[in-house]
């Protein structure tokens, strides 16, 4: 806060973890280097957008919830706590090189009331059984053929329509 630029600059070096509890807002500058950003509150949580994450992991129940747009090399829901939600709160994800999801344990939501968000191209996909994809826009939103879904959820107020192919 205040007037201080330092005073709005979180930096990042080496291989470190940000365990964050609550929101992580606008900074000055984010720099995740290598490390990992893993929330893991009890509240809902909103994670500030236009960062590239390195790794970033969803253990929060009450939902993780992107607040802008981002670049995200490693993305992983549910690795410690179960039944963990990541929203990407209508925002592109952008994978980064060599990119992972790991849908461990929960549910990964695309969309949101006003934003139709589409799957993102996951270099490697590791969806564990009994997870949960959901396509929750309230406009109309294309579903991907891509990943193997364990579950697949669709809700909100307009047509969903799968992309040229099979769902699995």
């Amino acid at each position: 806060g205040g007037t201080d630029p330092a005073a709005n600059l979180i930096t990042f070096s080496g291989a470190g973890t940000l365990n964050l509890g609550g929101n992580l807002g606008s900074v000055a500058t984010f720099t995740a280097s290598t490390g990992t950003v893993n929330c893991n509150g009890s509240a809902a949580q909103t994670i500030g957008g236009a960062y590239t994450y390195n790794v970033l992991k969803a253990n929060n129940t009450t939902g993780v919830t992107l607040g802008g747009a981002s670049t995200i090399t490693t993305l992983t829901i549910g690795d410690v706590t179960t039944n963990s939600v990541f929203n990407d709160g209508g925002f592109v994800i952008t994978p980064g090189a060599s990119s992972v999801l790991n849908l461990t344990s929960g549910t990964y939501n695309l969309g949101s009331a006003g934003t139709a968000t589409t799957w993102p191209a996951w270099g490697t996909r590791n969806i564990t059984a009994g997870t949960t994809v959901g396509y929750v826009s309230g406009v109309a939103q294309a579903v991907s053929v891509t990943p193997i879904y364990s579950n697949l959820t669709l809700s909100g107020a307009s047509t969903k329509t799968p992309a040229a192919g099979t769902l699995t």
